[in-house]
C-alpha cells in the first residue's frame, strides 16, 4: 500500500472512529435526559429525546455501512481490522441502545397516574446507574482501557439489584395493571440498555488484546 493511500485509510478509520464516539456520546446524552424526564417528570426533555432519535438510528446506520465498504475496500489486517470490526459491532450497541432508550423516553412523555414514591425512586436510581456505564463505556473504547471496559460487568451488577427491587416493589404494592406492565418494561429497557454498555466492553477489550 503506497503512503497517500495509507494516509487515506488512516484518515478513513479516524473518521470512523470518531463517528462512533460522536454516536454514544449522543445516546449517553439522550439516556441522561430520559433519567432526567423519569425523575422530574418533564415531557419537553422526553419529547425532545424521542425527535433526536431518528438522526442517531440514521446515523448508526450510516457508520455501519461505511465501516463495511472500508473492509471490502481496503482488505485490512491486525490492528486495523480489528478497530473496523469493533465499529460494526459497536454501532449495533449503539442502535439497540437508543432504541431502548426511546421506549423509555416514550413512557415518560406520556401521561400516567403519579408512581409510588419507592418505585419512583428506583427507576431513577436505575436511569441514572444505566447513565454510568453508559458514560463508563464511552470512557473506556476513547482511552482504550481495558481494565475499565472490564470494571463495566461488575458496575452492572448494581443495577441489576436495583431491577430486583423495582419488581419487588411493583408486585409488593402494584399500581394499576396497564401500569404495571409499562413499568416491568421501563425497568428491563434501562437493564437491557446497560447490558450494551457491558458489551461495548467487550468490544473494547477485542479492539485492545485481540481476544474474543
Amino acid at each position: 500500500m503506497g503512503e497517500p493511500t495509507r494516509t487515506a485509510f488512516d484518515r478513513e478509520l479516524t473518521e470512523l472512529d470518531n463517528k462512533v464516539v460522536w454516536l454514544a456520546a449522543q445516546v449517553c446524552e439522550a439516556l441522561g435526559a430520559t433519567a432526567e424526564a423519569l425523575t422530574g417528570g418533564d415531557d419537553d426533555v422526553a419529547a425532545s429525546v424521542l425527535a433526536g432519535h431518528a438522526a442517531i438510528d440514521a446515523g448508526t446506520r450510516q457508520c455501519e455501512a461505511r465501516a463495511f465498504e472500508v473492509l471490502a475496500r481496503q482488505q485490512p489486517a491486525a490492528g486495523d481490522l480489528r478497530l473496523l470490526v469493533t465499529v460494526v459491532r459497536l454501532t449495533h450497541e449503539l442502535e439497540r441502545s437508543a432504541k431502548l432508550v426511546k421506549h423509555v423516553a416514550g413512557f415518560a412523555a406520556r401521561p400516567h397516574i403519579p408512581l409510588p414514591p419507592r418505585v419512583s425512586a428506583i427507576l431513577g436510581q436505575m436511569a441514572d446507574e444505566a447513565h454510568r456505564l453508559f458514560q463508563g463505556a464511552i470512557e473506556a473504547y476513547v482511552a482504550r482501557d481495558v481494565q475499565q471496559a472490564e470494571a463495566l460487568d461488575v458496575w452492572d451488577d448494581r443495577l441489576d439489584d436495583m431491577h430486583r427491587r423495582l419488581l419487588a416493589e411493583l408486585f409488593a404494592t402494584p399500581p394499576p395493571l396497564a401500569t404495571t406492565i409499562e413499568l416491568v418494561l421501563v425497568g428491563r429497557y434501562l437493564e437491557r440498555v446497560a447490558d450494551h454498555a457491558v458489551l461495548m466492553g467487550e468490544r473494547v477489550r477485542y479492539l485492545v488484546t485481540g481476544e474474543l
